[in-house]
């Protein structure tokens, strides 16, 4: 009885049951495609349904664009009667970054100073019992002006051998980088000795400029730079540095 089984498998082929497992297999590859293709189709319109939305609100977006470039147009117009040229015309290029190939000359700084009967009278110190005075000195010169930095200059040197007794507050350190006037206003550019030594010195150093150069017809007073910059003080003892120095009611006598 096994082997007619057996001869009868051979002879039909399959059995049933393998021919229910191979309907079964077709039938879940067809509802896989099925899954799939729904899935696709899902994503392809929900695509469409976000590209859509963009469109939307981009669309919405140009009605405001539109506003604003209306009520910019009459501040466009405006600027334009004002430069007498379109607007954004320099903005795109770099004449507005670059300065000019012949920028205008400034004027000439003033840098003499007027000689009274050929001499002019430089201050310089002189110590009585712990008390400076300042002592007025005379100075030939030839001309009828003198420039700033040389009447510095002399300043700086201190008195002659024979003027005996006096004292220069200025070192030969001190730098003078330049000097100009400035409507009635000397104005000196030294280095930073300037504000060397003591509180007391340098207070009397500030005088004989004040002193000196305020004895110029038209001059009214000092500016001190450092390096170019006005500091507020002066020097590791810190004293105050006004604006412009003027001539006090200091004592003066002249020599001898």
């Amino acid at each position: 009885m096994l082997n007619k089984q057996v001869k009868e498998q051979g002879a039909g082929g399959l059995d049933t049951r393998d021919t229910n497992k191979i309907t079964l297999i077709l039938l879940g590859i067809l509802l896989l495609l099925i899954f799939m293709d729904s899935q696709a189709r899902r994503h392809y319109n929900a695509r469409g349904s976000a590209q859509e939305e963009v469109l939307e609100k981009l669309e919405s977006l140009r009605s405001p664009v539109a506003t604003l470039e209306e009520g910019i147009a009459p501040i466009r117009q405006s600027a334009q009667d004002i430069l007498g040229k379109p607007l954004g015309q320099e903005l795109h290029t770099n004449q507005r970054l670059n300065p000019p190939d012949n920028p205008p000359e400034l004027p000439p700084r003033e840098t003499s100073l007027p000689v009274r009967d050929g001499q002019i009278f430089l201050y310089f110190i002189r110590f009585t019992g712990g008390t400076s005075t300042l002592v007025r000195v005379r100075r030939p010169v030839s001309g009828s002006s003198i420039n700033a930095i040389s009447a510095a200059q002399l300043l700086q040197r201190g008195p002659l051998s024979a003027e005996r007794g006096l004292l220069n507050t200025f070192d030969a350190g001190m730098k003078i980088k330049d000097a100009w006037v400035d409507n009635g206003i000397v104005v000196l550019d030294l280095s930073e000795s300037v504000g060397s030594n003591s509180a007391h010195i340098i207070k009397d150093r500030m005088d004989q400029l004040a002193y000196t150069f305020s004895g110029f017809a038209g001059i009214q007073g000092v500016r001190i730079l450092v390096n170019g910059h006005r500091p507020e003080t002066l020097g590791a003892a810190r004293v105050p540095l006004p604006d412009v120095l003027r001539a006090a009611a200091r004592r003066t006598v002249n020599y001898p």
